[in-house]
């Protein structure tokens, strides 16, 4: 029974089996379309050379906008990656530059440049773009050096050829590896007076503390590979570029008399010594100099300065550019200020306690304090619209200018050492000199004097005091005057015969009747024209005895002058009797 059961399922099944299928066929499935790629690179592998051949072009298409990024390693790892975050790394890393660094959509090229490599190992570094989620890595490896590379391709010509002449190495046309070995330990190079054009392989000089390249040709110098460079010097070139950004040792720099329209120094915090005058700078930022103490850029077109930063600055020189405003306000160590001919409204130097010597001449000023600046000794304020002038609290004060103003009064009693008083084209009706024995030189001419008292200014040597209203003028205590221009006022008596020294007399224009030169034998100038003399035809001059009278110096007064009454006036030399 149990076999004609299993008997029966079988044959069911064949029968199943073999019943035909009226369902129709289904269609294969449709397969998945391949991803279109994000990013199509032809070369994925490159080899630069280690002097020569230093740049290749990278090719490849982006569906998208792209960015790429340089990671530096021998091995490609992925701790090599995360050592390339680090400062030591990636310095080293920056061998390889890679233009642009980013893009759009489209065929694209990079330029890919390595720096020149000195050394015989080969380095290595990957450049990763990324498009989108994808990202393609590019290899490029420099090779090493040999004992047979030439490194004269790095070094513009010239160049090289001095550094032969001065034995640094051997042949220009093939410099070696020995020779770059004995250029990297090299301290200090001058290579000043050369007419050289150009100073390409400076950077090789990476031991170099002092470099003088001064009075040459050059057009643009980029020391930013000197990173122990401590002093530059190159003054008198024709530079419109230099790059220190590197110089972060750098303590003196000299760049003066170039054509520089820019200077940036923000890196170079070390600078202790700035000259950086007759150039075309229109701004100049050294508040970052914190180390700075003599800055000298006269003669730029400057219309802003910033010293803010600069607390350790004791010099500033800026003459002759075009600054309107000057903040010396937190440079408190200050003792030389120099910034004459500008453009300045406003001066305030009241925070500047241990100023020495001010000068401010051809600005706008109309108002200078200077009551704080106690140790002052040289003040030049002259060529400005001063109405006053307050020095009572500069006792040191030695050297005083402050002509062309419109000072209508001027008290120095205070101010008992002066050595030199120039005052002169002001409005002053006074002047009071009588304490100052030290003065050797005092200009006030072109005022409105009536009196003037120099009987105890027995140090004196030149006064100047034409154009002014003085009826009288006793110069006897004077004994060392070499100089006295006193024309042009209403002098009716003039008695120099203490003054033996005296070289130069102008007395001309006043109302003098005779004049007396007897005992002036060292004089050589002399103009005493536009006097009234007798009032009829003569003006008499009595001379020294040795005079030759037949032989009137040329600079003395010869020729005749006519009076406002129409008299006719003649000079007569005669010898004393």
């Amino acid at each position: 029974m149990k076999n004609l059961y299993l008997l029966t399922l079988a044959a069911t099944l064949v029968l199943a089996g073999c019943k035909k299928d009226d369902t129709p066929d289904s269609p294969p499935p449709t397969p998945e379309p391949e991803p279109e790629l994000e990013l199509t690179v032809e070369q994925t592998e490159y080899t630069l050379g280690a002097v020569e051949e230093r740049t290749a072009t990278a090719v490849f298409t982006a569906k998208n906008d792209w960015t790429l990024s340089v990671v530096y390693d021998n091995a490609g790892t992925e701790a090599a990656t995360e050592a390339a975050t680090d400062d030591e790394t990636a310095t080293e890393a920056a061998w390889l530059t890679v233009t642009p660094a980013s893009g759009a959509a489209g065929e694209q090229t990079v330029e890919l440049t390595a720096a020149p490599k000195i050394t015989e190992e080969s380095r290595t570094a990957y450049v990763d773009i990324a498009c989108g989620e994808e990202s393609v890595r590019l290899t490029v490896t420099q090779t090493g050096t040999s004992d047979e590379t030439n490194f004269s391709a790095l070094f513009a010509p010239e160049f090289a050829q001095k550094l032969q002449g001065l034995e640094i190495i051997s042949d220009a046309g093939n410099i070696t590896l020995d020779d770059m070995e004995k250029i990297a330990a090299i301290t200090e190079l001058n290579v000043s007076g050369s007419s050289l054009t150009s100073l390409q392989g400076i950077e090789y000089f990476e031991s170099l503390t002092y470099l003088g390249c001064n009075y040459n040709k050059l057009t643009s110098l980029d020391v930013s590979g000197c990173t122990a460079l401590t002093r530059l010097m190159c003054y008198n070139n024709q530079l419109t570029k230099l790059n220190v950004s590197g110089c972060t040792a750098l303590t003196k720099l000299d760049c003066e008399t170039n054509k520089l329209e820019t200077l940036d120094v923000s890196g170079c915090t070390a600078l202790t010594k700035l000259r950086c005058l007759s150039n075309s700078l229109k701004s100049l930022d050294v508040s970052g100099c914190t180390a700075l103490t003599e800055l000298q850029c006269s003669s730029n077109q400057l219309t802003s300065l910033d010293v803010s930063g600069c607390t350790a600055l004791e010099s500033l020189l800026c003459n002759s550019n075009q600054l309107t405003e000057l903040d010396v306000s937190n440079n408190t160590v200050l003792y030389e200020l120099q910034c004459t001919r500008n453009s300045l409204t406003r001066l305030d130097v009241s925070g500047c306690a241990a100023l020495t010597w001010l000068e401010c001449l051809s600005n706008q000023l109309t108002s200078l304090d200077v009551s704080k600046n106690t140790k002052l000794k040289c003040l030049k304020c002259s060529f400005n619209q001063l109405t006053e002038l307050d020095v009572s609290q500069n006792t040191a004060l030695m050297w005083l200018y402050c002509y062309d103003n419109s000072l209508t009064s001027l008290d120095v009693s205070n101010n008992t050492v002066l050595y030199e008083l120039e005052c002169y084209s002001n409005q002053l009706t006074s002047l009071d000199v009588s304490n100052h024995q030290s003065l050797w030189l005092v200009d006030c001419r072109s005022n409105q004097l009536t009196v003037l008292d120099v009987s105890n200014n027995t140090e004196l040597t030149e006064l100047q005091c034409y154009s002014n209203s003085l009826a009288s003028l006793d110069v006897s205590g004077c004994t060392a005057l070499t100089v006295l221009y006193c024309y042009d006022n209403q002098l009716t008596t003039l008695n120099v015969s203490n003054n033996k020294e005296l070289e130069s007399l102008r007395c001309s224009s006043n109302q003098l009747k005779s004049l007396d030169v007897s005992q002036n034998t060292a004089l050589t100038t002399l103009y005493c024209g536009g006097n009234p003399g007798d009032g009829e035809s003569v003006f008499p001059v009595t001379v020294w005895a040795d005079f030759n009278l037949n032989r009137i110096p040329d600079k003395f007064t010869k020729d005749s002058w006519v009076l406002d009454n129409g008299t006719t006036i003649s000079p007569v030399y005669q010898k004393a009797q």
